[in-house]
C-alpha cells in the first residue's frame, strides 16, 4: 500500500512500475489506480506472489504481471479504465468474479491460470459498454464449480475469447456461457462446447454467442 501511495504521486503522464516481492499481500479492499495514470505491478511469480484484488477506474490503466489474485480478482470500471494482465493467476473470487468489466472498462488478458473459485461465481461478469479480450492459453489447475464461464449482462457488453483451453485431468462444472441484453461473446464460430463448462449456457433478450 505505500508503494501505491508513493506511486500515485509520481504518475502523471508516465508508467509507474512497483515490484512485489514474494507473500502474500492484502490491499485495502484492493489495489487501484484512477485517473490519468499508468500504474504497472510486477510480482515475483504467480506461484510466489498473492495479491487480494486490483482495480482500475475513472480512466486509470494498471498492468499486472507475474503474480496470483486472490479475493476481489480484476476489476475495472467507467469508461477510459484498462487492465492487462499478462502471466497470472486466480485464486478464489469472493463469491463475485474473477473478472469484472462495467460501464465503459476493458479488461485483456493472456496467459493465465485459474486455481480456485467460490463455488457459483462467474469467472468473468461483462457489463454495461465494456470489453472484455482473452488471448493465448487459459489454464484450469483444479476442479471448479461455476456459476457461468462468461457472463456477459449488458447493453453493448462484448467478450471476444480468442484464447486456447487447457484443462488436462481437471473440470469445469456450471454453465459456459450467460449472454442477455443485447451483448456479445465472439468465439470467432467455435460452438457451444468451446468455452470451459458442462452445459452450454443460454442467449437472452437479444443476447448473441457467435
Amino acid at each position: 500500500e505505500a508503494a501505491m501511495a508513493l506511486a500515485a504521486r509520481f504518475a502523471a503522464g508516465v508508467t509507474v512500475i512497483v515490484r512485489v516481492g514474494a507473500g502474500a499481500f492484502v490491499i485495502g479492499g484492493s489495489a487501484g489506480f484512477s485517473g490519468a495514470s499508468k500504474l504497472e505491478i510486477v510480482g515475483a511469480g504467480v506461484g510466489s506472489t498473492t495479491i487480494n484484488g486490483i482495480y482500475a477506474s475513472y480512466g486509470g490503466t494498471l498492468y499486472v504481471s507475474k503474480c496470483t489474485i486472490g479475493d476481489y480478482g480484476i476489476q475495472c470500471f467507467g469508461g477510459g479504465s484498462s487492465v492487462y494482465g499478462f502471466d497470472i493467476g486466480f485464486s478464489g473470487a469472493d463469491g463475485l468474479s474473477h473478472v469484472h468489466a462495467s460501464d465503459g472498462g476493458v479488461v485483456q488478458l493472456g496467459n493465465y491460470s485459474v486455481s480456485a473459485i467460490t463455488s457459483g461465481g462467474n469467472h468473468i461478469f461483462i457489463g454495461d459498454a465494456s470489453r472484455v479480450v482473452l488471448a493465448g492459453t487459459v489454464t484450469v489447475l483444479a476442479n471448479l464449480t461455476i456459476g457461468s464461464w462468461i457472463n456477459a449482462d449488458g447493453p453493448f457488453a462484448f467478450c471476444n475469447a480468442g484464447c486456447s483451453f487447457s484443462l488436462g485431468a481437471f473440470s469445469v462444472t456450471g454453465p459456459r456461457y450467460r449472454t442477455t441484453q443485447g451483448s456479445i461473446i465472439q468465439t470467432g464460430g467455435r460452438g457451444t462446447s468451446y468455452l470451459p463448462g458442462s452445459t452450454a449456457g443460454s442467449v437472452a433478450s437479444g443476447g448473441q454467442y457467435l
